[in-house]
């Protein structure tokens, strides 16, 4: 018996079907991956099973059961005891499902209390024990925290541990490593299925990445235009696709990028940049001093005109930070900025743009597509037809047709639709200068694949640079012409991309890299890949006393001071 069965489901919204005619099963202690792009209905499946399905949508048709008990026909209080407890699910925007008025551990505890009884003590030990098994420093200090003092990969990463201590019969999990850079996506996947296969947990892994998916998965469902298209085995599935469109999500694979940017003098130039953040623990008393946190040490950075710079990093490691200190939306502590060789007047915002990591966050809800498109163009001195114009064509370029999206509420639109909202309005504008934080991080690899072919179609038309931040070193690789790598503030390596992806020197970089899974076709089939790398020992990880050295011409990697490349640029410079 299937402990999740889904027969004939159809989810409406209005006369709009979401999901169409979809059967499905999942056998206990089975792992399914559902891929399918933005928009495809794949999210709509995982809420219906909890009885989560947003404000307007409705089973028209089919049913769902739950061990088999039809979960569309429970009562409320039968929902609540389903919930956290039998099925727990991870969904994709954790700044929406976190209480911003609440700590991370009264959150966290919340479901230990109420599903499992446990005392307050017990259940504070469990948080701090998954947060700990979640990569974060000091737990205890993360549970006196709110959500909004961490990055978007850090409150996934709090979800994740949220759910994962209620021990639930079956996980869904919605894109639930979309926030997280490539090591730390790898070890929390891997952490889960450890615990999967140690509880019998079963699991329905829904993403947009196929080869995440099919590095964790026994069978997967392809989901397109709200309909099932194609199920089965994984291997045979990616070896022997039926559908075109499946055949289309493994050939839409990032491919590495090698062009180079002739030597035009930098756009956009920070030197000596530091910021600084004064945290204060919640439970600490009035008179105890704030604690320092330095998010971005001391960086030095140039994008040329018609570049694009990738910016890679972990959560946490200070990369949007520094993105946005380049364009002064936080305060640095030192350093400067410039633009075209002149500090940042007044007026730099009409040349300076950026497409935020959270969509749901950064559109005004209550503003239709057109109007918050609009907004890129509130400073521009041109006609009201042109106006229309710009608005129509970018939305059509970033494949969200005018006629039907204009009108629409953020809402109404799936997550990588939103987030190609926020696109438009950056580029609408035409800017010089455009600082991307994983603007494509919430995006399917199909329409991951489009947008960045979009944005470099774009970049050649109207020539501005870009600061592109990412996770993904995959996507850093295809876009890129330079590479920074980042970590704890600092830059720890920088090359051109070729470069960089052929001969990574620093050992953080070449983790980056190794913890990327590709799809190499063998014999006909096709199997996820990783690749490996020679240890480099010169470079340094986590030493206080260190310089960017460079080892090849415009390949800089951060070495300890002791070293003998250090020194001998040390004795160069008092020489």
């Amino acid at each position: 018996m299937s402990l999740l069965d889904i027969k004939g489901l159809s989810i409406s919204f209005r006369s709009v079907k979401a999901v169409e005619n979809v059967s499905l099963s999942v056998k206990a202690g089975e792992t399914l991956g559902i891929i399918g792009e933005s928009g495809s209905g794949k999210t709509m499946i995982g809420r219906a099973a909890l009885g989560l399905l947003p404000g307007g949508g409705r089973v028209s048709s089919g049913d769902i059961l739950y061990n088999g008990e039809s979960v569309p026909g429970m009562s409320n209080s039968a929902l609540r005891r389903l919930r956290g407890a039998e099925i727990g699910m991870i969904f994709q925007e954790p700044m929406v499902s976190l209480n911003p008025a609440l700590t991370v551990g009264l959150q966290m505890t919340e479901g230990l209390r109420l599903h499992r009884d446990m005392s307050r003590k017990d259940a504070k030990a469990a948080a701090v024990n998954m947060l700990d098994k979640v990569r974060f420093r000091d737990p205890g200090a993360v549970l006196r925290q709110h959500p909004h003092e961490f990055s978007g990969g850090m409150r996934q990463r709090i979800m994740l541990a949220s759910v994962l201590l209620l021990q639930p019969r079956l996980l869904i999990a919605d894109e639930p490593t979309t926030a997280l850079d490539a090591i730390i996506q790898r070890e929390i996947l891997d952490l889960t299925m450890e615990m999967v296969k140690e509880t019998g947990t079963t699991l329905m892994l829904v993403s947009h990445d196929l080869p995440l998916v099919a590095s964790y998965v026994d069978r997967v469902a392809i989901m397109r235009s709200g309909k099932l298209i194609e199920e089965g085995e994984v291997g045979a599935v990616m070896s022997r696709p039926t559908q075109p469109y499946t055949e289309r999500l493994m050939n839409a694979l990032p491919v590495p990028k090698t062009t180079h940017v002739s030597g035009t003098p930098p756009l956009v130039e920070a030197r000596g940049l530091s910021v600084a953040f004064k945290v204060k623990s919640r439970a600490s008393l009035p008179w105890t001093p704030a604690r320092k946190v330095q998010a971005v040490n001391n960086v030095d950075l140039t994008v040329h005109e018609g570049e694009i710079l990738g910016l890679v990093g972990e959560s946490g490691s200070g990369k949007s930070t520094l993105g946005r200190a380049l364009l002064k939306l936080v305060p640095s502590d030192s350093g400067n900025v410039t633009l075209s060789g002149q500090p940042l007047g007044r007026d730099f915002r009409r040349q300076m743009q950026i497409i935020f990591q959270d969509p749901f966050s950064s559109l005004n809800p209550r503003r239709t597509v057109g109007q918050i498109v609009r907004e890129g163009l509130r400073h521009l001195d041109i006609s009201e037809a042109e106006r229309q114009g710009r608005i129509a064509d970018i939305l059509d370029r970033v494949q969200l047709p005018h006629q039907t999206y204009m009108t629409r509420l953020p809402h109404q639109m799936s997550g990588g639709q939103r987030q190609r909202i926020s696109i438009a309005r950056a580029l609408v504008s035409r800017p010089k200068f455009v600082v991307a934080d994983e603007s494509v991080s919430a995006l399917d690899l199909t329409v991951q694949a489009d947008v960045l072919e979009l944005f470099r179609g774009l970049q050649a038309e109207m020539g501005f640079a870009a600061l592109f931040i990412s996770h993904d070193m995959a996507v850093i690789e295809e876009i890129a012409d330079r590479i920074i790598v980042m970590r704890h503030g600092e830059i720890v390596e920088q090359a051109p991309g070729d470069t960089l992806l052929a001969h990574p020197r620093h050992p953080y970089t070449q983790r980056l890299l190794s913890a990327v899974p590709m799809l190499e076709r063998k014999n006909g089939q096709l199997t996820v890949v990783y690749r490996s790398f020679e240890d480099t020992h010169a470079a340094t990880e986590d030493v206080a006393d260190s310089m960017l050295v460079e080892v090849a011409s415009g390949h800089f990697v951060r070495h300890a001071s002791t070293t003998p490349a250090a020194q001998s640029i040390k004795k160069a410079f008092h020489s």
